[in-house]
């Protein structure tokens, strides 16, 4: 206790070493049985709320403030909420992100301020999910005494959120809210992400949440203010702009589905601009944006007629499948077309594909007589009307056995191709790799493009200047997904490729082995702290691009891995 006095006493002078260092000391001893667990407790309670007094009474002096001492308060705060949190990583990494972001100003590094846009956006999404965390574990006791003990409804839904801002997770918020439009500014950022920059012209809604709305249907052009967009959602119909201050990823499935439907998609990051577009709430606005601004005017109903995508010259035109000699879908055809034709450099990874039939093959096998069986009848249900069966469909498809045949022509095709056969492992490791076929034929809903929070790095690079990207943000997402040499089970359509024909999201690719979730420390990564490895690997992305576009003759979509320093391209298609 001597040393913990000591180090508050240190820290009257010195906030940073002396309650940080004191609230280091009583972390241990908080996991641990004792007879001073109480005192020990209250203690370090009052020593996170000094820092925060602290903190709030230099407020003013930030007001004319260097973003370098913004930084620095911000890294005393996040430090004292992380010795207040257990499940600490995420904010540790943000703390380490913050110090790399100070190091990089005071060496002068020209990129400083959007990397530390970059942390600042992580740091936020840490907060939302310690927040988001908070409310699961006490509103329920809340609303339990709330009810109880008969108090007023309003102050119990409001009983986790006051125990947030008394905190050190509101001081914290406060700084990057500060320190958030001078990092713009010095990084050149704007105030839009123009995910799919498209002219529209239509009726402001504002909701909370566009999941709250995906299944709606709006009768006349509708421009939606969502406050919260998580990725994975649907875009309604009639929507023909979703405005946002949320960030979903530029790859997720709502941000392709804005892309393929033409409708204008965008975030907004200053407050003050989205405020303005929730005031017209029911007027009539003229969207125009371009690569890095909305511009917007109030038109009048005439102005309507014939300009947005919305059409009504009666029902769409039927879909019409015509029988082709192939049996697989765009994405095979892709690689295959690819293979050879690329430069050297460019890997291809090995693959074979399981041809359309297959699935109805295995089915009728006898092995898997009661299986088809269970599922004519299921279909007979979902026929007349009773959808709850279609969990029960997806249940008995993970119920078909592999014939032998199928194994062995699996087999042979993949050892042949150079892929590893996955029964040499064991017969365990050929079950995974058959559930994996199975999921694939069952849908699961897409995880590696599905709604993980944050940003990933973006670049530009001019075609006749490969050699020199420009970088206009760095990542923000917390999570990495990691997996051991294994093999992916890609979902394979022609349908999800037709025009008029909605299908991404509705199919999926499963690995063999389950990912790994790592949370990220991008402060010792080589793209964040090496300028000549960063410069290198993005030139080489984009030549890679451009040597497909010019493949194909066609600006594309490209999916692609940097393993080693090493790019390999899984798939392109032509964009929409």
């Amino acid at each position: 206790m001597y040393l913990v006095c000591q180090y508050v006493c240190f820290g009257k002078k010195y906030l940073n070493t002396g309650i940080a260092g004191a609230r280091q000391e009583i972390r241990p001893l908080l996991f641990k049985p004792n007879n001073r667990l109480k005192d020990l407790l209250f203690l370090d309670i009052a020593l996170d709320s000094t820092v925060r007094t602290a903190i709030e009474r230099g407020y003013e002096e930030l007001n004319s403030a260097k973003p370098e001492k913004i930084m620095y308060f911000i890294t005393l705060v996040l430090e004292n909420l992380a010795l207040s949190s257990v499940d600490n990583e995420d904010l540790i990494y943000c703390l380490k992100g913050w110090n790399q972001a100070l190091s990089m100003s005071k060496t002068g590094d020209r990129n400083w301020a959007l990397f530390a846009k970059s942390v600042l956006d992580r740091t936020r999404l840490a907060l939302a999910s310690k927040a988001e965390s908070y409310h699961q574990l006490l509103q329920p006791s809340a609303d339990y005494l709330g009810s109880r003990l008969g108090v007023d409804q309003w102050a119990v839904n409001i009983f986790t959120e006051e125990i947030i801002r008394a905190g050190s997770a509101a001081s914290l918020s406060s700084l990057l809210n500060r320190l958030d439009p001078i990092l713009r500014k010095t990084a050149n950022l704007g105030s839009w992400q123009v995910i799919s920059p498209v002219e529209a012209i239509g009726y402001v809604v504002v909701v909370d949440e566009l999941l709250s709305v995906q299944n709606k249907s709006y009768g006349q052009p509708t421009i939606l203010i969502a406050k919260s967009v998580k990725g994975e959602e649907e875009i309604p119909d009639g929507t023909v702009a979703v405005l946002t201050p949320d960030m979903p990823d530029v790859l997720s499935h709502v941000s392709v589905r804005a892309r393929n439907s033409k409708v204008c998609f965008a975030t907004c990051f200053d407050p003050t601009i989205l405020a303005e577009f929730q005031a017209n709430e029911g007027k009539l606005l003229c969207l125009k944006p371009t690569s890095a601004d909305i511009q917007y005017s109030e038109v009048k109903e005439t102005d309507l007629t014939g300009s947005t995508n919305l059409k009504e010259d009666g029902p769409s035109s039927s879909v019409t499948l015509v029988r082709k000699q192939f049996g697989v879908g765009a994405k095979s055809r892709n690689i295959a077309y690819l293979k050879g034709k690329v430069p050297s450099w460019v890997g291809i990874p090995t693959s074979v594909a399981l041809p359309f039939g297959v699935f109805e093959k295995v089915l009728s096998h006898h092995l898997n007589q009661v299986v088809a069986e269970r599922l004519q009848f299921l279909k007979n249900k979902l026929g007349g009307g009773e959808f709850s069966v279609l969990g029960e469909i997806r249940k008995t498809v993970l119920e078909l056995a592999a014939p032998p045949q199928l194994v062995e022509e699996l087999k042979s095709k993949m050892q042949s191709s150079g892929m590893p056969w996955p029964g040499d492992e064991g017969q365990q490791r050929w079950e995974q790799a058959w559930m994996a076929i199975k999921k694939v034929v069952k849908g699961l809903g897409e995880t590696l493009v599905g709604a993980y929070p944050g940003r990933a790095l973006s670049f530009t690079c001019k075609k006749n200047d490969l050699d020199s990207p420009q970088v206009l943000g760095y990542p923000s997402k917390p999570i990495g997904l990691f997996i051991r040499r294994s093999i992916i089970f890609r979902s394979d359509s022609n349908g999800e490729d037709l025009e008029g024909y909605a299908g991404a999201g509705l199919y999926d690719s499963v690995p063999m082995d389950e990912e790994e979730k790592v949370v990220l420390d991008y402060s010792s990564d080589r793209l964040i702290n090496d300028g000549n490895f960063c410069k290198s690997i993005l030139s080489s992305i984009a030549r890679a691009g451009h040597a497909i576009e010019e493949l194909y003759g066609s600006p594309q979509d490209i999916e692609g891995v940097v393993r080693d320093g090493k790019i390999y391209v899984v798939q392109t298609r032509p964009q929409m």
